[in-house]
């Protein structure tokens, strides 16, 4: 990862780019994009994304600015910074790469650059490419990493009515992501993957396939796991690992005649570690513009798979045991996370690059953090309204 110094000298500079871009109209281009978003759990003793039952803007407002030097007509630059005041994420450098595009057709990418796990990847925190406030949890989990440091290659052919778009790409990662409001350390030693898009008339399809190598440390897995051993549960501590290998199926489709909207993606991850589960998320969003306000409703899903570990720790014997027992029933439990939401919403579109969204959702799941250690599921309601903008 970049070092605090570094990231801060690179995020003051795509600040300080447009004055020198003023300064020097050399090839350089700039865009920004922001948004502040304010959320309420209407529940008690529950946290979910980042909110509570306090009115929060935390989260998921956030300010970001791209910029692009362009050395010549194929070689150029591209950076992009995010500030965020969340105690979720730090603010930091997301995107920083060479570009290079061979003809019209092939382009090559090499430096920090954005993971294509989802159709929003590209977008994920410019919430004013799309309808939703929040892009469902269910199906774009904070635990999946939005970056990584590696190569690509684009392909895009030209064809009369029909557009496609095939990237392949290979790099590795280390990294921190928040998985139920815990800062986890992942190691990607390496991950690869080819995704391709086609645009037909007012239709588009997306599939890729991604397959890394990772390893991770959570705390309590490793203090669990150390215990086990002590006690002389060895083959039980051996299913904690936090090592394996990940791979991600992702299908996407839409329909957009300006209109009616109405847009789909399934993903599915399987993984050769026990304690992350194999899990299947999709979610549906259809829509209607009365220009300039347009209205949704949106269904999403995550339902993981069954464990194969079982807690061989025996309960009646001692209270030592009958205590450690519980605790490795609790973090079993955890690792699965089922979870679905259904929102309707709707967003208003000024004429100057700005809108506002107001979204209403339903959760029921497991997906939360409560204040109650006994507690492993529930249900409320969150209320997102938000301001979106680009420049």
């Amino acid at each position: 990862m970049f070092s605090h110094y570094t990231k801060s000298l690179l995020i003051a500079a795509l600040l300080l780019c447009p004055s020198l871009a003023q300064a020097q109209e050399s090839g350089f281009e700039w865009s920004g994009f922001g948004r502040v978003v304010a959320g309420y759990l209407a529940e008690d003793g529950m946290i979910y994304g980042g909110y509570d039952d306090e009115l929060s803007l935390k989260p998921n407002s956030l300010l970001g600015l791209q910029g692009e030097w362009q050395f010549d007509s194929k070689l150029s630059l591209v950076g992009q910074a995010v500030l965020t005041a969340s105690d979720q994420r730090d603010s930091d450098i997301e995107w920083l790469y060479l570009n290079y595009r061979l003809n019209d057709h092939w382009q090559v990418k090499f430096g920090q650059l954005n993971t294509p796990f989802f159709s929003y990847s590209d977008v994920q925190d410019v919430g004013y490419a799309y309808h939703w406030v929040q892009l469902p949890i269910e199906a774009y989990p904070e635990f999946l990493f939005k970056k990584y440091r590696g190569a690509s290659i684009r392909f895009t052919p030209a064809f009369e009515r029909v557009a496609l778009d095939v990237e392949t790409y290979y790099g590795s990662m280390n990294d921190t992501a928040s998985v139920r409001g815990n800062q986890v350390d992942i190691d990607l030693s390496q991950i690869y993957g080819v995704i391709a898009k086609l645009s037909y008339d007012k239709y588009r399809l997306s599939a890729s396939y991604h397959k890394g190598e990772f390893s991770y440390d959570v705390p309590r897995l490793n203090e669990v796991r150390t215990i086990l051993t002590a006690v002389g549960f060895n083959t039980l501590a051996n299913q904690f690992m936090s090592d394996g290998t990940g791979e991600y199926y992702q299908l996407g489709l839409s329909y957009d005649d300006l209109n009616v909207f109405a847009r789909s993606e399934i993903t599915y991850i399987a993984q050769t570690t026990n304690t992350i589960a194999d899990y299947l998320s999709y979610y549906l969003i259809a829509g209607y513009v009365f220009d300039p306000v347009s209205v949704y409703v949106s269904f999403a899903e995550r339902t993981s798979e069954e464990y194969s570990i079982i807690n061989t720790v025996p309960k009646g014997v001692t209270p030592q045991l009958d205590e450690l027992s519980i605790g490795v029933d609790a973090l079993i439990d955890s690792f699965a996370i089922n979870n679905r939401s259904l929102s309707i919403g709707a967003r208003f579109d000024s004429n100057n690059n700005v809108a506002f969204k107001v979204e209403v959702k339903k959760i029921r799941g497991n997906d939360f953090q409560f204040d109650s250690p006994l507690v492993t599921k529930g249900s409320a309601v969150l209320l997102l309204t938000s301001v979106e903008w680009v420049f």
